[in-house]
């Protein structure tokens, strides 16, 4: 439910007056919806558009902007403190 509310924040508001019955469609990657909707929910709150992940340019933003962050060196960074964490043999190497 939460992609939707953040791709159409009028959903239900146009459900309830009869003018739509479903959301948009959702190129996203199932693995990625529920974060996809965190920028759409900066987009709202900053009064800025909201990406429209019916339509595949907007979808690849998205996935450019994931790979990017997941990427960052300290993205990259916590990962490895991570792995440590779970893995206390692999530290001691």
């Amino acid at each position: 439910m939460a992609r939707p509310l953040a791709a159409e924040p009028y959903l239900i508001r146009d459900m309830l007056n009869g003018t739509t019955n479903k959301a948009i469609a959702n190129l996203v990657p199932s693995k990625l919806s529920v974060v996809a909707a965190f920028p759409q929910l900066a987009q709202i709150a900053n009064e800025l558009p909201i990406w429209d992940y019916s339509q595949e340019k907007w979808v690849q933003e998205f996935i450019s902007y994931w790979n990017f962050a997941e990427n960052s060196p300290k993205a990259v960074k916590a990962k490895e403190d991570a792995e440590h964490v779970q893995n206390p043999e692999q530290a001691k190497l």
